[in-house]
């Protein structure tokens, strides 16, 4: 079994809705590519399994112009487990 660990964060975004959606699409992505390379390397036979390990939306304040205004930032630790299975031919 091998395990990966990935990290992923956004952009500062106006709401948390727009923070997660963003979130969202990013690991989507990661960890997609992530399987696509164990796959290339170890073949077909590769079962996997997707943890989210921990997570935060992390309010910040900006300033625009003469105002504050918040921001969020949202962010994940993912652990991908990644296990071979032997074919039988």
């Amino acid at each position: 079994m091998s395990v990966e660990s990935l990290y992923a964060s956004t952009e500062p975004q106006s709401t948390v809705g727009d923070a997660l959606a963003q979130l969202k699409r990013r690991v989507d992505h990661i960890v997609q590519e992530s399987i696509a390379n164990v796959e290339q390397v170890h073949g077909p036979n590769t079962f996997w399994e997707v943890e989210a390990c921990g997570h935060t939306i992390t309010p910040v304040i900006g300033d625009e112009g003469s105002r504050y205004v918040a921001r969020y930032i949202a962010s994940v630790l993912v652990l991908i487990k990644f296990t071979t299975q032997a074919t039988h031919d």
